[in-house]
């Protein structure tokens, strides 16, 4: 269920989250610089995200897009295969209830693209495929930073191995 952080109406002090659409979809196939940054935030009642369709990423245009969506259990998949620097910044950055990463498209990588990305997602168990070939500066720094589960390194290890 996809959910509104809108408060009722019914008083200053409470905030009550309403239903909204599980099919929403933020259509925008390109970005702006930080046009989605921060979006849902803090939603902790945010279960399911929008279908995010943007081929062509923008500077910070995702920046914790769903920073602390802690009941946030599965990501959406992300179609970009062009990006910028900062674009997936700390995106789902302490989603503690995540434990699949979206597929990861992108072969040719910017700058910190993905710097922080799942840092504190401490239920990710399946990590992403990382097929680029072409990497930037910092473009994984700190990618899985305070990450607890063994299962999600072996994943790593598997495929460098092969």
């Amino acid at each position: 269920m996809l959910t509104s952080h809108l408060p009722s109406r019914n008083s200053a002090k409470t905030m009550t989250l309403r239903p909204m659409s599980s099919k929403l979809i933020l259509p925008a196939t390109t970005l702006t610089e930080d046009c989605y940054g921060f979006m849902f935030a803090g939603c902790s009642s945010l279960t399911a995200a929008p279908k995010l369709p943007a081929k062509k990423l923008a500077k910070s245009c995702y920046v914790c897009m769903f920073g602390e969506c802690t009941s946030l259990a599965a990501a959406p998949e992300l179609a970009a295969e062009t990006l910028a620097e900062f674009c997936c910044d700390g995106m789902f950055m302490d989603c503690t209830s995540l434990t699949v990463a979206p597929k990861l498209p992108a072969t040719t990588l910017a700058e910190f693209c993905y710097v922080s990305m799942f840092w504190g997602c401490t239920s990710l168990t399946v990590a992403p495929e990382l097929p680029a070939t072409q990497l930037a500066e910092n473009c994984y720094n700190c990618m899985f930073f305070r990450i607890r589960h063994h299962t999600l390194f072996r994943t790593f290890l598997v495929h460098a191995l092969n």
